[in-house]
């Protein structure tokens, strides 16, 4: 029931809807259009203002609170007169809770806000979604697919069944004669029991071992000699076999390094390494006359080098000599730190101080290394010795 009808049967009058004030809206734009001269004026009607056409008699009442009356004279316009259009001012409202319900207010949107993007954002996802797929009834291809799966399922189980086929049936059974190889196979089968049988009839004597007699005598092993020897045992035998042996007479040109005849604990040549680092061709003569034991010039010469290091030769002095028109270096090694106060260039003579007998450089104990160079090649410088000197 519309506000019409309420107001027809004499009920209090209600807000109009906003679609009946719309309608009233055009009504009245398309009276303007049929009569531009008409006199107009606006009236309230509590939520809206409706236009409406006036007469020369007619006064207007606003329903805005409070009530005012418009006279004519303030709304006429200049022109010819109209026919008058009935106006129904409606009654102020009553306000029941079961006859009025609230009206839903749409509020306007502001372009650019944030409730204008989100509208914009549902518009665009409604109007993006994608339609509906095909059913399945009305897709050829689909049913083609559909009919390729299966034929594809059937190749495979045929192709199961195959090999399965082929892997428990004998494959005599697909010759023509089969017949012919099983009675092949059952006359091997009886050949293979016959021969069983009479291995099996067959019996092995046992073995038995006659006593031994007394005449009989055990046969000896021959056996290759052989002994230990132990690691320094092995290199004394291969190294060691020297004879260190000599007497000292120190009145010629040429004396030893010593006043006596001290003890050789090696000799030049190849040997075992005594320590990490020393070599296994020694080329010198290793004197072991005891820690501190003066060390003498063997003959007259020139001191070429002095040098201490801590490794190799350790505190040693290198004298060149000329002794029978021949050139002739002697190496003076492992001396004892601070003992020799010799330089290059020293001029020495027979039997002057060279050093302490020590244990710088690479030794394992305190010795004289003594070497001999003829031209520049190492020499043994015990055999050199025996040679060159009056003993």
């Amino acid at each position: 029931m519309t506000s019409e009808d309420l107001r027809e049967e004499g009920a209090p009058a209600a807000p109009l809807t906003r679609r009946e004030l719309r309608e009233r809206e055009r009504a009245a734009e398309a009276a303007l259009a049929q009569a531009p001269a008409t006199p107009v004026a606006l009236v309230s009607t509590g939520t809206a203002a409706l236009p409406v056409v006036l007469t020369s008699t007619t006064a207007v009442t606003t329903h805005s609170v409070p009530t005012a009356t418009v006279p004519l004279t303030t709304v006429m316009a200049p022109s010819a007169p109209v026919a008058a259009m009935p106006v129904a001012v409606p009654a102020p409202p009553v306000f029941t809770p079961e006859a009025h319900a609230e009206p839903v207010i749409v509020k306007p949107v502001k372009p650019g806000s944030a409730r204008a993007r989100r509208a914009r954002v549902i518009r665009d996802a409604h109007r993006s979604r994608p339609s509906a797929p095909p059913s399945s009834s009305s897709s050829p291809a689909l049913a083609r697919k559909r009919a390729a799966g299966k034929l594809v399922s059937f190749a495979a189980l045929l192709f199961a069944g195959a090999i399965l086929v082929s892997l428990t049936v004998p494959s005599s059974l697909f010759f023509a004669n089969h017949a012919d190889s099983a009675v092949d196979v059952t006359a091997a089968a009886s050949a293979s029991a016959d021969v069983s049988e009479a291995a099996a009839a067959k019996v092995t004597p046992v073995q038995t071992i006659a006593p031994v007699d007394d005449s009989v005598k055990e046969t000896p092993v021959t056996r290759d000699a052989w002994d230990v020897v132990s690691g320094a045992e092995l290199a004394q035998v291969s190294y060691g076999a020297r004879t260190t042996a000599y007497s000292v007479d120190n009145s010629g040109a040429v004396r030893w390094p010593f006043e006596y005849a001290a003890s050789i604990s090696d000799g030049f040549g190849a040997r075992v390494s005594p320590c990490s680092g020393c070599s296994t061709s020694h080329k010198g003569t290793d004197f072991t006359p005891g820690e501190g034991a003066a060390i003498y010039a063997i003959a007259d010469g020139v001191v070429s080098a002095h040098d201490v290091s801590a490794w190799g030769l350790g505190n040693h002095v290198i004298i060149e000599h000329v002794i029978n028109g021949k050139k002739v270096t002697s190496v003076y090694a492992h001396m004892r730190s601070g003992s020799v106060a010799l330089k290059a260039g020293d001029v020495i003579k027979k039997g002057d101080f060279i050093g302490l007998v020590g244990m710088t450089g690479a030794a394992t104990g305190p010795h004289l290394h003594f070497e001999i160079h003829l031209d520049g090649v190492a020499v043994d410088a015990f055999t050199w010795l025996k040679a060159n000197t009056a003993s």
